[in-house]
């Protein structure tokens, strides 16, 4: 019985190892550098401007049950619903990349949640910040759950860009709904 119990935790242990997505730094601000699509189009034509928000009101709000049984309130939540017909396309070397920005004015950092989330086989998706020095992903089609739902890590700054690159052999397999976006 323990020998199966240990076994089933490093079994769970190298799954969630496996199906983690790596968010790297680059001090010099060179992550574009590191995807040759993005290299090429390191700038989103078209972005997406959070309302601004009252921080020490939500401050305020917080002292006001801190001692409660709440869970922490880790940032400011927005409803987007944007898709893949929202952003823009670009033609690069065998296939097409897609990018959408977003700003939310004094952010720390901004995160994503999707829902209809489905990446096919050798689609990439990428999350950057402007000055470059965060990169995360790639994501890839083996992130893809049952559900549909998938969430990004913390980046650091308040304008990101999302870029999902799709090969010419499988344009328009892929599809997502950016749900929601948190400023932090």
């Amino acid at each position: 019985m323990k020998k199966t119990i240990i076994f089933l935790i490093l079994l769970s242990v190298l799954q969630v190892a496996h199906g983690q997505v790596e968010t790297r730094f680059f001090p010099k601000g060179d992550a574009f550098d590191q995807v040759k699509p993005i290299k090429d189009h390191p700038k989103a034509n078209k972005t997406t401007k959070l309302p601004s928000f009252d921080i020490q009101k939500l401050i305020d709000e917080d002292k006001l049950v801190e001692n409660m049984d709440r869970p922490f309130r880790f940032g400011k939540g927005f409803d987007t619903g944007i898709t893949l017909e929202d952003g823009e396309w670009s033609n690069v070397d065998e296939g097409r990349l897609w990018s959408m920005g977003f700003q939310s004015n004094g952010a720390y950092s901004i995160n994503f949640v999707f829902d209809q989330f489905f990446l096919s086989d050798s689609a990439k998706l990428y999350v950057t910040n402007t000055n470059g020095t965060m990169l995360y992903g790639p994501v890839t089609s083996k992130q893809n759950t049952k559900n549909g739902y998938f969430l990004t890590d913390l980046i650091q700054g308040d304008d990101v860009t999302i870029y999902l690159y799709e090969p010419n052999s499988e344009k328009g397999k892929s599809r997502l709904t950016i749900k929601r976006v948190v400023h932090a």
